[in-house]
């Protein structure tokens, strides 16, 4: 726990630094020390000494209300670590790729909340080759869903659970010629119209981003990047504001408010990948686990654009 932030939360509480300083058990010499390393460190004045009771100042007072969140959100993860400790709740860790699942799991995780008691969920980042793998092997994640790794067979179970393909998102405002006639629920556009618009390139350590590359090398497309993101919200929010385009999945354009951008398919690729639920073969699946995957299959089931192919 931030003891700095302890200290600052019962002085302003208290309404005096020796009311304080006694709850905490200190001198209030000490406190007050604490007090002035807290502003020195921060460079401004948090309270105002010159009335009782003490007033914040308004530096004071955004350091206060983000004190009170810091020892707000310590006591309640204490809470739940002391619960799965004493065995009192059970526990399901589960590994995704968040820059794909970001705006799926929501409703899967609402759903099992409502439904499921006495279970704490877990979310680790687990959309990478070497972190997927080493959760799932060494028991820090109870399985991994969403993720585009196919985890090794002789040591985990694999199975598709969710197809997903590249679209190209555009602001509205460019002008990008469409095929007519497809029949597709997008407008579908030839590969090389990509490279007469500024592109917004993918962060390089996420899989998609040499899906872009290989795509694009396929099609004999060359890339103008304008900029690297740093992830996919990122990326979003610079179409938005009309700096380029950049493929993104459709997993991860999945409900999210695109109503101001274009959003096409490509020619040749109707289908570039497959997101997984693996869990390791050694160890016995729990009716968490069981209820948690059903939910989510439950959801891709709801969507059949996204169902495996």
């Amino acid at each position: 726990m931030d003891d700095n932030a302890r200290a600052f939360v019962a002085i302003v509480d208290s309404g005096s630094i020796t009311a304080a300083a006694r709850k905490l058990y200190l001198s209030q010499p000490a406190l007050s020390q604490r007090l002035k390393q807290i502003e020195e460190q921060l460079g401004c004045q948090l309270i105002d000494r010159s009335g009782k009771p003490l007033q914040l100042t308004q530096a004071g007072q955004i350091y206060y209300e983000w004190a009170r969140r810091t020892l707000d959100d310590a006591e309640r993860m204490e809470r739940d670590i002391n619960a799965v400790s004493n065995s009192s709740v059970r526990r399901l860790m589960v590994g995704t790729s968040f820059s794909r699942s970001s705006s799926i799991l929501p409703d899967i995780i609402e759903r099992f909340e409502r439904e499921v008691n006495g279970c704490v969920l877990f979310f680790l980042e687990a959309g990478m080759p070497d972190s997927h793998n080493h959760l799932l092997s060494t028991g820090g994640i109870d399985l991994a869903i969403f993720t585009p790794v196919k985890a090794e067979a002789t040591l985990f179970t694999s199975e598709p659970i969710c197809s997903e393909r590249m679209m190209l998102v555009a602001p509205r405002s460019f002008e990008i010629p469409a095929i007519a006639g497809t029949g597709s629920a997008y407008p579908q556009v030839k590969p090389d119209v990509i490279q007469r618009q500024p592109f917004i390139m993918p962060p390089s350590n996420l899989k998609h981003a040499w899906l872009v590359k290989s795509m694009m090398d396929a099609a004999n497309v060359r890339l103008h990047i304008a900029l690297h993101s740093c992830n996919n919200e990122t990326t979003l929010e610079l179409i938005k504001r009309g700096l380029g385009i950049s493929l993104l999945p459709s997993t991860f354009l999945q409900g999210r408010d695109c109503s101001d951008l274009a959003i096409y398919s490509i020619e040749g690729f109707n289908q570039q990948g497959t997101l997984y639920y693996n869990r390791p073969l050694n160890r016995p699946i729990s009716n968490d686990e069981l209820r948690f995957v059903r939910m989510a299959k439950d959801w891709v089931a709801a969507h059949p654009q996204l169902m495996p192919q």
